[in-house]
């Protein structure tokens, strides 16, 4: 678990691991494409270790107030 779903996997891309793009668990990451920070968001990463094995990294943030 990660407070910022958008830093953590640029580096571990910056570290040469391939990371899935950013899923908001309702569909709409391109809120964070907009802002280029993590909001208030649900959000998985995947990658896949040397051996194959599946791993993700979430962000489970406090809802957004509207």
């Amino acid at each position: 678990m990660v407070a910022d779903i958008v830093a953590e996997p640029a580096g571990l891309s910056a570290r040469g691991v391939e990371v899935s793009d950013v899923r908001a668990l309702d569909g709409d990451a391109s809120r964070l494409e907009q802002s280029g920070k993590a909001l208030e968001i649900l959000g998985f990463v995947f990658f896949s270790d040397p051996d194959g094995n599946g791993w993700a990294i979430r962000q489970i943030s406090a809802r957004a107030e509207n």
